[in-house]
């Protein structure tokens, strides 16, 4: 459980990253209203799918490819953080009813 907790702290810090480079770069790039690059980063980290909220300049869709799959390399890191905590738990708990029943056996 102790290691589990940096690890998601990074992954939690990797996507807010994301999320700040992204509105970042959509407002250097398209120069749109904040609300909207940051719902347009949101959209596109996530891989929701939504149509675009603006139309994109040709450096727009590179950046929006670069972003979206960062994005999907960021949620494949949290579910396999997510699997491990699982697996972790799991294993610990096999472990203790390993012990549990070599000590009933003595």
């Amino acid at each position: 459980m102790a290691a589990f907790i940096p690890r998601f702290l990074w992954t939690l810090a990797v996507l807010v990253l994301l999320i700040v480079l992204g509105t970042l770069g959509y407002v250097l790039i398209e120069q749109q209203p904040l609300a909207d690059v940051l719902y347009m980063t949101v959209i596109t980290v996530t891989a929701v799918g939504y149509s675009e909220v603006f139309d994109l300049t040709p450096t727009g869709r590179t950046f929006t490819i670069i972003l979206l799959l960062c994005g999907i390399s960021w949620m494949g890191f949290w579910f396999a953080n997510i699997t491990s905590f699982i697996v972790e738990l799991d294993l610990k708990a096999a472990l203790k009813r390993r012990r549990t029943c070599r000590k009933s056996r003595s």
